[in-house]
């Protein structure tokens, strides 16, 4: 049976009043300090059912946000990424869409949702609601269900960001990513099969809500920039409490039977451990690592972690995958990036992690990783190197990630570790919530060392005056 909206409605009063309470903590306005990136302070709150049979999502969503822009607001866009062609049997539909409580005009082209038919004064605020069904795809990506998981990464129409090349609407990418979003608070419902096991975005306040054979879960989440979730009924927990940080393991029986369950939680301690020493305190209470049997490495949202376990890949493998989407919770989570336009941002980044947080640098053997050569720089856009077909997304391997490692790596090199790390401090503090750029990164590293790095980072590839 195809539950409707009405339905959804109906089950929603019976089992879900909305998660306890309001989020406490007040939005870091870091949009509006910068006063190029908007609509600022957003703020998502969604009911959603999860119907297993169709694996289909049916729900509704309201988000305020400011307008900071400087100007008038005409218009909105979010980004549906279901609709993206890579999800062949995926797909979202989008109705009843409302401005401050009065029908808005309406556009899907891609994966792009354009609202329209208002005027929204500079620093005012204002709410778009909308109701949608989301198709889950069966394949093992960090969208999709296969056998009892599902995944729900990027699953719901989500803001874009209006900077100073105006709103940014990607395509999405096979082989690199498009993700590119403000932190805001979430409050999200969910009801399902009582029988799944629910990890999420934020945490979950109250007691899981049963009846009929459904559960409702409330989840809560602050100055985030998504909310991903994901589920199996085969799921299992282990909680360890890591420098004060509630860090949960979800696996299966079998991942524990190979062991899977200790590879992470081992390599997740260690990692939370080393960051918080090295970068600075991870910015949350919470982080959910969540086993699934895939063909990619893994994701990462804010707050949880994918890692694809499978019979290929042995101990380190596995340890380097929940290092490197555990940096990604300081390096694309906190210190947020346009991923289209400056991947390295993140991925050289958590690359860079990776290595700290597993096998440290102080014995890092420098691999010979190839220097970019043209027509790419090392801050080169996505689209760069994906519009190449497949040696492109082999060069975005090579450089984006190990010569981005590489070039952080010479950089502690040529600063020492103190210098370095004192910067890389500076840095996170200075941009946690944020969206940064290379120019931004260049600024605080050059103040903490007190020279200038011109030259370092142009015979990196990395353009200055970015």
């Amino acid at each position: 049976m195809r539950f409707s909206l009405l339905i959804l409605s109906s089950m929603m009063l019976i089992l879900a009043t909305g998660c306890i309470g309001k989020t406490s903590g007040s939005l870091s306005d870091s949009n509006e300090e910068k006063g190029a990136y908007g609509p600022s302070q957003p703020s998502y709150k969604m009911e959603v059912l999860y119907d297993s049979t169709r694996h289909e999502i049916s729900g509704n969503m309201h988000v305020h946000f400011t307008n900071n822009v400087g100007h008038t607001l005409n218009e909105v866009y979010f980004n549906i990424w279901p609709k993206a062609n890579d999800f062949q049997s995926g797909n979202i539909d989008v109705i009843n869409v409302k401005y401050n409580g009065k029908e808005a005009v309406s556009d899907v082209n891609q994966t792009h949702l354009k609202v329209s038919g208002f005027s929204l004064p500079t620093k005012e605020r204002a709410e778009v609601e909308m109701e949608f069904t989301v198709k889950v795809p069966e394949q093992q990506d960090s969208f999709g269900w296969d056998g009892t998981s599902v995944s729900l990464g990027n699953w719901f129409p989500i803001l874009a960001v209006y900077d100073h090349n105006g709103w940014n609407v990607y395509p999405y990418l096979d082989g690199a990513e498009s993700f590119y979003s403000l932190t805001g608070n979430y409050d999200v419902t969910i009801t399902t099969d009582e029988k799944e096991v629910v990890a999420a975005t934020g945490e979950q306040k109250g007691d899981v809500k049963k009846k009929n054979g459904m559960a409702t879960y409330c989840f809560i989440a602050e100055n985030v920039r998504d909310f991903a979730i994901q589920m199996n009924a085969d799921y299992r927990v282990a909680t360890e409490i890591v420098d004060d940080i509630k860090m949960n393991v979800y696996y299966t029986a079998d991942q524990e039977k190979e062991g899977y369950k200790e590879y992470m939680l081992d390599s997740g301690s260690q990692a939370l451990q080393t960051f918080n020493k090295k970068i600075g305190r991870y910015a949350w209470n919470e982080l959910d690592i969540v086993g699934m049997e895939c063909d990619f490495d893994g994701m990462e949202y804010p707050q949880l972690v994918m890692i694809c376990l499978n019979e290929e890949l042995d101990e380190s493998d596995i340890k380097d995958t929940v290092s490197h989407e555990i940096g990604h919770q300081w390096f694309y989570s906190a210190v947020g990036n346009n991923q289209y336009k400056d991947p390295w941002l993140d991925e050289s980044f958590a690359s860079f992690m990776e290595v700290l947080g597993t096998r440290g640098l102080k014995d890092f053997v420098d691999k010979d990783f190839q220097a970019p050569v043209s027509p790419y720089q090392l801050d080169s856009p996505s689209s760069a190197f994906i519009k190449r077909g497949n040696s492109g997304k082999e060069d975005y391997i090579e450089y984006i990630y190990n010569y981005g490692l590489k070039t952080l790596n010479d950089l502690r090199i040529k600063l020492g570790d103190a210098v370095f790390y004192d910067g890389m401090q500076q840095y996170y503090q200075e941009m946690k919530y944020k969206i940064t750029t290379a120019a931004d990164f260049i600024s605080i590293m050059e103040d903490t060392a007190g020279e200038d790095l011109t030259d370092f980072f142009e015979d990196h590839y990395i353009k200055i005056d970015d």
